[in-house]
């Protein structure tokens, strides 16, 4: 689908990002290593739908409903569970057991809580 409809989903770093989203996922399944990593990451995607109908209601002129209000305050929430608290905990594990998690990633991506918060506070841009 992200091929199919390219560009009007998204410029080559959504392609990228999924890509890369794919092989991780893959190497984890079949080597069997950083599969709560991976897991844990993947919990984060729960959000996707709260904010694909947050999107539906905007497109529709929902827009000022309760749908609109009450689908916002489950994103946030949603939000802030899946990815926040999540991803401090999932930094703090890899922090606690980093001996084990350098063995297998030799590096680990700074980018993902900055991004994170990033997207967390663009909620309240909207």
């Amino acid at each position: 689908m992200i091929i199919w409809f390219y560009p009007s989903l998204g410029g080559m770093e959504y392609v990228l990002h999924h890509l890369l989203s794919l092989a991780a996922v893959a190497y984890s399944m079949l080597t069997g290593e950083g599969q709560l990593y991976t897991f844990m990451v993947l919990i984060s995607e729960t959000t996707t739908p709260g904010i694909n109908l947050r999107w539906y209601l905007d497109t529709v002129g929902m827009k000022r409903s309760k749908a609109y209000l009450v689908n916002g305050v489950v994103i946030f929430v949603a939000w802030f569970v899946a990815r926040v608290i999540l991803f401090m905990y999932l930094f703090y594990h890899i922090f606690l057991h980093y001996d084990q998690v350098n063995c297998c990633c030799k590096t680990l991506p700074a980018v993902i809580p900055r991004r994170a918060c990033l997207l967390f506070t663009s909620l309240f841009a909207s």
